[in-house]
This record gives structure tokens, sequence and C-alpha cells, in this order.
């Protein structure tokens, strides 16, 4: 098939129209740039830190998370934890040929003396240079509550206790009434503080957030436990969601730069869009990039036949909103920054900027664990089932989340101990979210369609998972269905103990790896992680209903551990810096890397402990903030 041709910079003359500088949060250096963040209005600048303790499942020493958090002390799986994939079971873990696992893509990198190194593709710590062949990083540093600019809040007042309204901490009775109208009481409020103290509270029903401003905050995970009970009728729902109503009020279509021709165009690095001769814009509106998926879209990636469920839909690739308004002298035309589309992306993909609003802001779940566990038959009896949604939203947050072993008798099955039945906590159509400090475990559905998901992004942009740790899911930490995942940024994980479990019958369980798992994920970074199990990109074909392609420039630095990687982006990705014990396969001559043609850059194969920065996205940030 035909390769992308590489992502390159455009160089343009200054527009010759009344512009409106929209500051595409997430924006790459190019090549000849002089500052990856040029033109970037930070609001607030302020360190993400809360204060609060914070799990820091890789033991970082560069000052980018909170403390240790006893890592040793923490359940660990009962089975056994493999390396690597034992079968051609029909299982997301995919065909076995992707080993054994080579490294026949690794460059000089590293240092033989143990001395610090930096990459080629990085300057200064921070500042991504291109490679030889059009091989390029982006600023990451944008991922995050307020894009990284803000940490994350602590609401006090108003509080409104669970307790007060007839929640039983005792777990003996249902409190889902209770809570749900703490929840409704701070709506009329404005918003403020759903206080859940220490106890055990029995929640039978599902729980919902629809008013912006309400934080969800326990005594701590060890005190605080919300135990979810329903389960009949429960697939791809949550216990507890956060839900907005993201509408688009405002449609314009894009178009190539200035002296561009028509055609093919990764849109690098900057779109413009013609607006109405009285735009209506303002700073903080928030923008979505679309592009119409056409069939020459799919075709130009060779995927005629296995992309389908998104065929003729408009989806958004990247999410951004108006931070800078500059007036020039003629016309009318609204500028972005965007790291650029994956591919080919022409005028017949009808690329359009649209104003979306009705998302749901400022809310938060906090200090608290959540248990939902049922009989083993029950949960296997559904699908998707997740103990927290976001929906929706904007600048949220789920901070200090654990899963507990909910009391009441269960059959076990092959999962004894069990917190989840299913999947934990799930971002879809989201910007500016975090996830910090979150330990979620021991999932009890890990068979096929879409179970046994720990930490899910969908269809998302600018997503910050950062110190978490997932055990014993199927995938752990995931990006799934759809395009549109771009932008995001997972630091600081444990990943150990993903099995990919064949029927609720069977105990046996190869391993299956935290990954890319769906429809061409991009620009993301994975990075200063530990991968016990192994993260994956690659072209999965016809699995989960055509998945195909599910990355494409996407990158993983400092990762540790015993699992394996396997890099097979759509175009390009990376590799920069693993751990002695972590194995890499880049290789295209496999089942999963037809069409992923050249092999992912990979550099300084066993020198993480020597690279410099350890955290790619902590550089970043601290360079564009001015920490």
């Amino acid at each position: 098939m035909t390769r992308a041709r590489p992502w390159r910079p455009h160089a343009r003359a200054a527009l010759r129209a009344v512009t409106f500088a929209l500051l595409a949060v997430g924006a790459c250096a190019c090549a000849g740039a002089t500052d990856s963040s040029a033109g970037a209005v930070a609001d607030v600048v302020a360190d993400p830190d809360s204060g609060h303790d914070a799990i820091d499942p890789v033991g970082r020493s560069d000052g980018a998370s909170g403390d240790a958090g006893g890592v040793d002390t923490l359940p660990v799986d009962t089975l056994p934890v493999d390396t690597l994939p034992v079968d051609t079971l029909p299982v997301d873990t995919l065909p076995v040929d992707t080993l054994p696992v080579d490294a026949a893509t690794a460059l000089d990198g590293g240092s033989a003396d143990g001395a610090p190194w930096q990459s080629v593709l990085v300057k200064e710590g921070w500042h991504p240079v291109p490679g030889p062949a059009g091989e390029r990083l982006i600023d990451y540093s944008w991922a995050g509550y307020h894009n990284g600019a803000a940490p994350l809040p602590q609401p006090t007042t108003p509080a409104v206790s669970v307790l007060a309204h007839g929640a039983d901490a005792s777990g003996a009775t249902d409190s889902t009434a209770a809570i749900q109208a703490a929840i409704d009481a701070v709506a009329q409020l404005g918003g403020g503080v759903v206080a859940l103290p220490a106890g055990t509270f029995r929640v039978d029903g599902t729980l919902l957030v629809t008013a912006s401003g309400t934080v969800l905050r326990g005594a701590g995970p060890a005190q605080t436990r919300l135990w979810f009970t329903k389960h009949v009728g429960m697939s791809h729902k949550a216990h507890l969601t956060f839900r907005g109503q993201p509408k688009v009020d405002l449609v314009a279509p894009a178009h190539l730069p200035p002296g561009s021709t028509s055609g093919p165009s990764d849109l690098w690095p900057g779109y413009h869009v013609n607006l109405p001769p009285k735009p209506t814009l303002q700073k903080g509106d928030e923008l979505a990039l679309t592009v119409l998926i056409t069939p020459g879209f799919v075709a130009d990636h060779g995927m005629t036949g296995t992309w389908k469920a998104f065929n003729g839909k408009r989806v958004r690739f990247w999410r951004s909103r108006v931070t800078k308004l500059t007036p020039s002298w003629h016309g009318s035309t609204v500028v972005g920054r965007a790291p650029g589309f994956p591919g080919k992306v022409t005028y017949r993909d009808k690329p359009q900027l649209e104003r979306v609003t009705g998302y749901l802001s400022e809310c938060g779940v906090e200090e608290l664990s959540v248990g939902n566990a049922v009989d083993w038959d029950d949960a296997w009896a559904q699908n998707q089932v997740r103990a927290i949604g976001f929906e929706g939203v904007r600048d949220c947050w789920a901070r200090n989340v654990h899963s507990f072993d909910p009391p009441g008798p269960k059959q076990e099955g092959h999962m004894p101990g069990a917190h989840l039945q299913s999947s934990g906590i799930v971002i879809s159509d989201s910007t500016r979210v975090t996830v910090q400090g979150c330990h979620l475990q021991r999932a009890q559905h890990r068979g096929g369609g879409g179970n046994g998901y720990l930490f899910e992004i969908r269809q998302s942009t600018h997503v910050l998972t950062r110190d978490c740790i997932g055990q014993q899911g199927r995938h752990n930490f995931i990006q799934n269905w759809g395009f549109g995942t771009a932008g995001c940024v997972w630091t600081g994980l444990l990943s150990e103990g993903g099995k990919a479990m064949i029927s609720k019958d069977v105990a046996f369980a190869p391993t299956a790896f935290s990954e890319f798992h769906h429809s061409l994920a991009m620009f993301n970074l994975v990075e200063d992680s530990v991968l016990n199990d192994g993260w994956a990109s690659r072209n999965r074909g016809d699995w989960s209903s055509g998945a195909g392609h599910t990355a494409t420039q996407n990158t993983l630095w400092n990762v540790r551990g015993t699992g394996v990687v396997i890099s097979r982006n759509f175009g390009h990705g990376y590799v920069v810096g693993t751990g002695p014990k972590l194995q890499v396969s880049t290789a295209v001559n496999k089942t999963d890397g037809a069409g992923t043609a050249p092999e992912d850059w990979v550099e300084g194969q066993g020198q993480a402990a020597t690279l410099t920065p350890q955290s790619l996205w902590a550089s970043q940030r601290k360079h564009r903030l001015n920490l």
C-alpha cells in the first residue's frame, strides 16, 4: 500500500486577512521553529501537582510526581504474569507471529558507559527536531486539566454531606437516592462538594452528574467506599457518570494555508478557516477540527474493507480552544495550529472547524474507592460495565480513586477477590481531563467484547493519565473505539497482569497488553512507565469491528519492565529509551505489521536509565510554563 508521506511544516507568509490566531493546544515544534509553543498565551501558570498523596508506581526522581506510594505493599497478581502471547486464540493479543521479538530497527542511542544521553529527535531536553526521514515528535505538555497550566483544584465549599440526605455509611441499605439528592443539591447551589465521609455506601442503582462544578470527594480510598451492586441491564453503562451535552453551533470549512495547492496535505502546522463577515468566536471558545471519513481516506490508508464503523461519518480529530484573537487588515479568517493529520487528508475529506458548546466542566471524583464485583456468572452476562464514566467533559479529573473488593458473598470464578465487573474509568468525547494517582485492579470479565479495560480513553484529546496502576484487567490502559484520540499522555504507569480470557469457564488466558486499540490514535505519548505485560501499536485488521491501523505518530519514551512493546505505527512511530528487560518488536513483515512500513524509530534500547529527560512531558511542560 502507499505509505503516507512524512509530516512536514510549511513556511508561509503573513496572512493577508483579518486573522484570529487560534492557539491549538498541543502544537508541536516544527522544523526550523524556535519555540514549540510559538504564539502561546497561557492565562494561568501553575504546577498541576495538587498536594494530595499520589501513587508513584515507577519511583521517578525528576520531581514530576508525588510520594512513592508504597508499590511493594500493593496486591499482586494471583495468576502467572506471562511476558509473551502463547497461542493464536481469537483474542486481542493478536497473532503469535508478532514474536519472536526483534530489534532490527534499533539505532545508535544511549551510552555504553552509562552517561546521560538525549534522543536525536529532541534538543535541550524538550524541543522536538526532525529526524532524517521526516520523523517528528511534538510538544506533549498540553495534556491534562487546563492544558497543565493550572493545578487540580481543591474546592471545599459549598459542601453537601450525603449523610444529610439519609445515606447509610454502614452499607446495610441502599444509598442511591440519598447520594443522588446530594449531587442535585450541589447542582442547585451552582457547584460544590458532595461530601462522602468514611464508610461503605451501597449503591443499588446508578448516579449521574450533569451540572458543572460538581466534585464527589471521599475521606480517602481506604476510608470511603462506593459499593455498586447493579449488574442487570448495565452493559455499556457506568455506575457513576459525569455527562455533558456537546453540540455544534458554528461550522466553517477548513482550507490549506495560503499559497498551498489543493490536493493531499497533512495541514501542518496550521489550518485556515473562512468565517462569516462578523464572526462570533471569542476567547475561550471550544473548537474541534473534524474530517469526513470518505472512501478515499480509507483507501489511502489501505483500510478498504477493514474500516467500516465510521465510514461516511464526520469525526473530531483534534480539539482546541481560542486563547488569542489577533486582528489583521482584510478578510475574515481563523488560523489554528494542530500537530497534523494522519495519512492523506485532502479537500475530498471536507475538513472543517466546529465550535462546540455544552461540555460539562470543573467536575471531579476523588479520595475514595469503588467496587462493583458481583457473582462470576452475572459479571460475564454483561459487557463493558464501567465503574466511572466521563462523557462530553472538559477540564475534569479523577484523583486518588482506587478499586476494592466489595462485601457480600460472591461466586468468585477465576478471579478470587475481584474488585470490578469489567471496566474502571472510561473517558469519551472529552478534552483536558486528568486521571491522577488512581489504582484499579482485578476485573472479573476479561473476555472479548470490550471488557476488562481499567483505564480507557475514547475519541478524546489531551487526556493526562499520570501515576496510576492497572493490574489484572484485560487491557489495563487503552485507547479504544474510533478516530480522534490525540495529544494524550500516559506517564508514571505500572501495568501488569493483563490477560485475555477466552471464556468464563477457562482459567488459562494469554497475556494481553495495554495498547492503542482502534482507528488511528495519533500524536500520543506513553512514558516513564513500567510495563510488565506490554504496550502495542499495530494493524489489528478485522478485530474489534475493523480496528485496522490503531496508531500513527505515537511515542513510547523511557519505558521499562519485563513485558513486550510492539510498535507498528502507520507512517511513523517512536520507541526511545527502553529498560534492559523490556522486549521491542518493530518488524513490519508480521500479520499485524501490514501497511506499517517504514519500521518505527527505535533509539537507546536498554538505556532508559540514562535517558535525559526521564519524562519528556514534564520537561516540555516546565519549559512551556517557565516553571
